[in-house]
């Protein structure tokens, strides 16, 4: 696949390059409204993923200390003296 080249402010660049150049130019700043919007979207993301991951770590660290538990009771119990 040949890349063509293009000329862009006295620089030579990659077709590719040039067309993500055009996407940037067309693209426009949101609004305080739309931010707004994603940014509660993000956020509210973000503490269900904290809230989650908080979750798995609690149930995580139950089962540890509960194994950790049932071993050490069940050696006990092997031990003849």
């Amino acid at each position: 696949m040949k890349s063509e080249r293009v000329e862009f402010s006295g620089m030579e660049l990659p077709t590719e390059l040039s067309s993500y150049v055009r996407v940037l130019k067309l693209a426009s700043t949101p609004s305080y409204t739309e931010f707004s919007q994603i940014a509660k979207i993000a956020g509210a993301g973000i503490v269900i993923v904290g809230i989650l991951g908080f979750i798995i770590a609690q149930l995580m660290g139950f089962l540890v200390v509960s194994f950790i538990q049932d071993t050490a009771a069940a050696g006990a119990a092997l031990a003849p003296w």
